[in-house]
């Protein structure tokens, strides 16, 4: 009985609640989509997707065409349905 005890508190198995992707695990995450400063709407699927500044800079370098004064003034690639679409791209 003593034994259970034991192999329960040195188990290799996790219990309890599982990571939500806050503090370190946030900082060190790779997602793609992860919560960035840069924010990429897309006009063809609507999603808003949150990029780091790395990531922006990759999708503007690659081909990209800018439109002054429009609403949706970027066409690049969108994040979440990687298709090329008009973006609207903001810095928060």
């Amino acid at each position: 009985m003593a034994d259970d005890g034991k192999r329960s508190l040195f188990s290799g198995g996790r219990s309890g609640p599982k990571p939500t992707g806050e503090g370190k695990d946030a900082l060190y995450s790779h997602d793609s989509e992860g919560h960035g400063p840069v924010k990429i709407d897309c006009a063809r699927c609507g999603v808003t997707t949150d990029v780091g500044i790395i990531d922006a800079l990759g999708r503007i370098v690659r081909f990209s065409l800018w439109i002054p004064r429009r609403e949706y003034n970027h066409r690049l690639l969108c994040p979440a349905c990687n298709k090329r679409s008009w973006t609207r791209i903001r810095l928060m």
